[in-house]
């Protein structure tokens, strides 16, 4: 599930138009936390999930949506 999540992450931010980089800058998160993340290698707590869903302006349910398939 961390490497579907990370994938789903990946998505969004290049659908997003952001670099890695800027995403995290912009949005306050670390770079290699976002990297960690987006190769499945970082769990992330709910209130990091919550976090994530709002820099994407979506719902938590929206960013999990599809990942446990």
């Amino acid at each position: 599930m961390r490497k579907k999540l990370g994938q789903r992450v990946r998505s969004l931010r290049e659908k997003g138009g952001w670099s890695q980089e800027a995403f995290a800058y912009e949005k306050k998160f670390g770079r290699a936390f976002m990297s960690a993340l987006e190769n499945g290698k970082k769990d992330v707590r709910f209130s990091t999930l919550c976090k994530l869903a709002r820099a994407f302006d979506i719902t938590p349910s929206e960013l999990l949506k599809g990942i446990n398939d």
